[in-house]
């Protein structure tokens, strides 16, 4: 700018010399000298102030307006509370120090929420057999908008069917909110879509029911959940029956205490725990789903394995066809698992080799960590 008005200034005085020159000879010539000097000071000083004032204020309006400004937009777009110090391995996160291996709404990081799941290790903890997409635990078998892998959604008129986008559900299975199940088993649609079983409750041939709840058995659907009504305190005998203070429940009768060989006080529930799933040699050592307390000792019946938190039977479970955590995206049957249209055979699993990052294109090619695979191809984040 500065050598912009100096020019303009040459020219401006260039001019008058020649007029002074015209009328007057060599004082116009010195006319002309003094001039110049006389405007250069102007110059110099023009600049001095324009530094001194303009530009100080300048940097003191960008610093000001700008600067401090942009150090507080940045805490805030990376999610993290500038000048709140927290203690080492906590995270600031909306004016308070969380922890992001266990805080369910920063999970991992500030704003990385799980949903209705604990947060743990940092990463959303999901049921067993079920995936975390975006924070929400869903079923990769039937879930429409998550079909096979996270984010793979059906087209309208599709229903996810084993991980794969079909137009129709296999024999046997309905489609219910987009994803084809069996009614006979699943328990969010038990005998018909959106008939869901309680807490607890299994679906067994279209009905739901409590585990062990047969003829002359003592548990029953309280509550909202299963108990066993012979040794629940809170509903010792019949469901809301709640045993006195200092009393326990033994036999579905509230006593003062517990008798009998090998009997246990375990939270005012009479126990056996040489024998009792749910404390099995001590109180609360709970066995998984399904399985059997020996001698104090957990143990799976023939034919099942205990994968994650509880006993399946790994020659016809679809999510541990053959052992533990292989998804068979497909049949499964004598643990071998026969894959979907679509899918691929990779070992012991039916997998979308255009989705899955462990066999993307092909089987056992792996993408890099933090890339994607679509359509086949690893792709960088």
């Amino acid at each position: 700018m500065r050598r912009t008005f100096g020019l303009f200034l040459v020219l401006a005085l260039g001019a008058c010399g020649t007029q002074s020159v015209a009328g007057g000879g060599a004082d116009g010539g010195f006319d002309l000298a003094v001039d110049a000097g006389a405007d250069r000071d102007a110059g110099l000083d023009l600049g001095r102030d324009l530094g001194r004032d303009g530009g100080l204020d300048a940097a003191l309006d960008l610093g000001r307006d700008a600067g401090l400004d942009l150090g507080g937009d940045l805490g805030t777009d990376l999610g993290v509370d500038a000048g709140l110090s927290c203690p080492e391995g906590l995270l600031a996160c909306e004016g308070a120090c969380v922890d992001p291996l266990t805080d369910a709404t920063n999970c991992g990081a500030c704003g990385a929420t799980c949903a209705d799941v604990p947060c743990e290790a940092g990463a959303c903890a999901c049921p067993f057999g079920t995936t975390a997409c975006d924070g929400v635990c869903v079923l990769l078998l039937d879930d429409p908008a998550n079909c096979g892998a996270c984010g793979n959604a059906c087209v309208a008129d599709e229903v996810c069917s084993f991980g794969s986008c079909q137009e129709t559900c296999a024999d046997g299975f309905e489609a219910c909110d987009g994803g084809c199940t069996s009614t006979f088993i699943d328990p969010r649609h038990c005998g018909a879509c959106g008939e869901a079983c309680g807490e607890g409750q299994l679906c067994i041939l279209g009905a739901c029911g409590c585990p062990g709840a047969g003829v002359g058995e003592s548990v029953r659907f309280c509550d909202g959940a299963c108990t066993d009504t012979a040794r629940d305190p809170a509903s010792c005998g019949a469901c809301g029956n709640v045993c006195a203070a200092g009393e326990v429940c033994q036999d579905g009768a509230c006593v003062a205490e517990c008798t009998g060989p090998g009997v246990e006080d375990c939270g005012g529930s009479c126990v056996v725990p040489l024998f009792d799933p749910d404390h099995c040699g001590a109180c609360d050592a709970t066995c998984a789903d399904g399985a059997l307390c020996v001698l104090g000792t957990c143990a799976c019946l023939p034919g099942f394995e205990v994968c994650g938190d509880r006993c399946t039977p790994t020659d016809v479970d679809p999510f541990n066809c053959g052992g533990c955590g292989n998804l068979c995206l497909g049949s499964c049957a004598a643990g071998v698992c026969t894959c979907a249209p679509g899918t691929t055979a990779c070992g012991p699993e039916c997998v979308l080799t255009d989705l899955d990052p462990r066999h993307c294109g092909g089987c056992d090619v792996a993408c890099a960590d933090g890339e994607l695979c679509l359509a086949g191809v690893c792709v960088g984040p």
